[in-house]
């Protein structure tokens, strides 16, 4: 495991193999999530371009993922739904 993260209520633990820049996995695009109260995966997010960095929100379940791409994209906890946001240039 290279990055991990709990959410901020410790509901929820993500994490994703290897290391960027230089990838030691045969899974640098995907994001796992943990469902901590279950004991479950809660999902299992796959990108096109390998994953760069995730952050929780300090306030809410939501985590914000960076692939290097011109998006930046979001995954909620409580509905388990992703988004994705066009960033400016």
């Amino acid at each position: 495991i290279c990055i991990m993260e709990f959410s901020p209520d410790d509901n929820f633990l993500a994490f994703r193999n290897g290391s960027y820049p230089v990838h030691s996995d045969n899974m640098p695009n995907t994001v796992w999530v943990y469902d901590l109260r279950r004991l479950d995966f809660a999902s299992i997010i796959n990108f096109v371009k390998p994953v760069r960095c995730f952050k929780w929100s300090p306030a809410e379940n939501l985590l914000c993922i960076t692939t290097g791409t011109s998006h930046i994209y979001f995954w909620t906890g409580e509905d388990r739904l992703m988004t994705a946001c066009d960033l400016p240039y």
